[in-house]
């Protein structure tokens, strides 16, 4: 709708006129639940989304530390990998006592490197006593042992730091990706008028639906209701709309239902259920008529009423000369009883007629003609909201084989197009004067 409304404004930059909207069926549902939410305030987020938000910034902090610890670094990102002390030949030899066999180890050019591939029989060779020569193999064995593994564990540390970095590289491409969709899917929605359904989660464990409906940029003056549902959808929410129930921004409302459409179903019982008793408004012919086969079924309903008035009349007449005839020749005894039985049947004869007179005076198939006195609320400004349009002849033969079709008929009709038209314009300088030119 708001795409449509600037595209129009786009075209046609002087438009000032007054904006209405029709819908058909379960969209009418969609435009009553959206003109309904206007100028209402949009729902905070879900708890769900809440702690889900957070939960994402607190691993997004948690990563940096997650690295640190799975390379083997510390605070300042180097390795906390503590490294074997460094030694000499002289520093072993001294540290086993053998400070005279400095000059000799010398003496043969034996550096560091040499000195750790020395075997017992070297040492044995170059004079060095038994205890000292195998405390000293083992040194060298304890100290080759601990430079491997330092060896090891930095080349592990490295390749755990190489993986954490790869790992934090997808995870960055991951969150640019899924940025760049939600943004993508944003603006898709945002044109195409879609709105999500945030579930928030009660204590029973039931998802209840938080709709936040996207308020329009616009006022309108007519909603138009085609064989609408939207009165049956209110009553399976378990409530009822009132007399004060409008909608926001779109003061009148008119619901045009064909008389055997299965979906549609009437407002105005909602709003006061007195409304019950009284037919909707008969939508009049495009032509200015009523269609034949009503006007012959409402003739003929009069002719009935006529009929039955005319006997009854008659039937009271016959029934005071009877009386006045029994009360001139029966005995006085029987005076005051046999009064009072054709009393009642007086008075039971004249509630008949009394009815009788009712229905003549107000057919049933002409609700047009009833003039309504119920309060009918704010929702149409307390005018008329249920609008029944005339059947076809061949229709009312069968209204069960034309269910389907009375539900798809509204915009073909002219009894409607005729009815909006009038509603639009009734309400205008132009629609008032043409009304009082009539």
């Amino acid at each position: 709708m708001e795409r449509m409304h600037n595209l129009f404004l786009s075209r046609h930059p002087n438009f000032a006129g007054e904006v209405s909207v029709m819908g058909h069926s379960l969209g009418t549902c969609i435009l009553f639940d959206l003109l309904a939410h206007q100028g209402l305030p949009t729902p905070a987020p879900s708890s769900t989304e809440s702690n889900a938000a957070s939960a994402t910034a607190e691993f997004a902090g948690d990563d940096d530390g997650d690295e640190a610890e799975a390379t083997g670094q510390d605070a300042d990102g180097a390795l906390a990998i503590e490294a074997p002390k460094p030694i000499t030949v002289a520093s072993a030899l001294s540290l086993f006592g053998l400070d005279e066999f400095i000059e000799t180890f010398e003496d043969e050019k034996i550096d560091l490197e040499s000195f750790q591939l020395m075997g017992s029989n070297d040492f044995k060779e170059l004079g060095l006593p038994m205890g000292p020569r195998k405390k000293l193999i083992v040194y060298l064995k304890d100290q080759t042992d601990a430079e491997e593994k330092y060896k090891r564990e930095v080349a592990e540390a490295e390749a755990r730091k190489k993986a954490a970095s790869a790992a934090r590289e997808e995870r960055e491409l991951r969150r640019k990706e899924a940025e760049k969709e939600k943004a993508t899917n944003a603006a898709r929605e945002a044109a195409e008028g879609i709105h999500r359904i945030a579930f928030q989660h009660l204590n029973a464990g039931v998802g209840q639906p938080m709709i936040r409906y996207p308020q329009l940029s616009f006022k309108l003056k007519s909603l138009y209701c085609l064989g609408s549902p939207v009165a049956m959808f209110v009553t399976l929410r378990g409530g009822t709309l009132g007399p004060d129930f409008s909608l926001p921004t779109c003061p009148h409302v008119v619901n045009i239902f064909h008389p055997f459409d299965p979906v549609a179903y009437r407002i105005e019982p909602l709003i006061n259920i007195a409304a019950n008793s009284v037919q909707p408004s008969l939508v009049p012919h495009h032509k200015g008529r009523k269609r034949l086969h009503l006007e012959l079924r409402e003739n003929l309903g009069r002719v009935g009423a006529n009929l039955k008035k005319n006997f009854l009349e008659s039937m009271r007449y016959t029934w005071q000369a009877v009386q006045q005839f029994a009360a001139s020749h029966r005995v006085s005894a029987w005076q005051e009883q046999v009064a009072k039985e054709q009393l009642e049947q007086q008075e039971k004869v004249q509630a008949e007629l009394e009815a009788v007179s009712q229905e003549q005076h107000l057919p049933e198939e002409s609700p047009v003609d009833v003039p309504t006195a119920i309060d009918l609320g704010n929702l149409n400004r307390g005018e008329r909201i249920d609008y029944v349009l005339q059947e076809h002849p061949f229709e009312s033969f069968n209204e069960y084989l034309f269910a389907m079709q009375s539900h798809l008929c509204y915009w073909t009709s002219e009894d409607s197009s005729l009815l909006v038209l009038r509603h639009l314009y009734g309400n205008t300088a132009a629609g008032k004067s043409a009304a009082q030119a009539e």
